[in-house]
């Protein structure tokens, strides 16, 4: 039983992006439904990037630089699974689930974050990015929870302490980096 769960979730990350991939496919094959573009534009504290779709929103932001915890919770967080909350963000734009997920539901209705205030926040760890723009919105306190909007970020302001540890847990960009992988290969065949 246990072998049988372990492979739906280790096979779970590899159909959503598959299932991710098809909705920007040609509209024919989309049964007519509008086409995603290839990348997504975020603006978040004073800078402005592209990401691919799909990805997600806390790796998009620490390999641009930017950080979606405040202060030590750059060091102190759960790097992607969602039980710290520290990577409480307000999103303006479409994110992939389009609702909390289970434990956005669990987390967000946790102290320091309550009612109604914490129903404009996400966890940057539990949606990818989608459509063509987003606006992140940074909030003050350690945990994203404050009510002051945070300013531009300063340059060397972001660190990863982990190097790419920090991403181990995003499946998507593992995914991401598989197709890189692949895309190389061809390329050196066809050479």
């Amino acid at each position: 039983m246990f072998k049988a769960l372990k492979l739906r979730v280790c096979w779970l990350p590899w159909l959503q992006a598959a299932d991710s991939a098809s909705t920007s496919s040609s509209p024919a094959s989309t049964g007519g439904r509008p086409t995603l573009p290839a990348a997504c534009s975020i603006t978040y504290r004073g800078q402005h990037f592209s990401v691919p779709q799909g990805s997600k929103l806390r790796t998009a932001l620490l390999l641009n630089g930017v950080s979606p915890h405040n202060g030590n919770a750059q060091l102190i967080n759960c790097r992607g699974l969602g039980t710290c909350g520290t990577c409480a963000v307000e999103v303006r734009g479409e994110v992939q689930p389009s609702s909390w997920t289970a434990v956005e539901q669990l987390r967000l209705h946790l102290p320091p974050h309550k009612a109604p205030a914490n129903t404009r926040l996400r966890l940057a760890c539990q949606v990818s990015c989608r459509g063509a723009e987003l606006l992140v919105i940074k909030r003050g306190k350690f945990w994203g929870e404050g009510d002051a909007v945070l300013g531009p970020a300063e340059p060397g302001q972001c660190s990863l302490p982990l190097g790419e540890l920090e991403f181990l847990l995003d499946s998507s960009r593992r995914q991401q980096q598989h197709q890189q992988q692949q895309q190389q290969q061809q390329q050196q065949q066809q050479e």
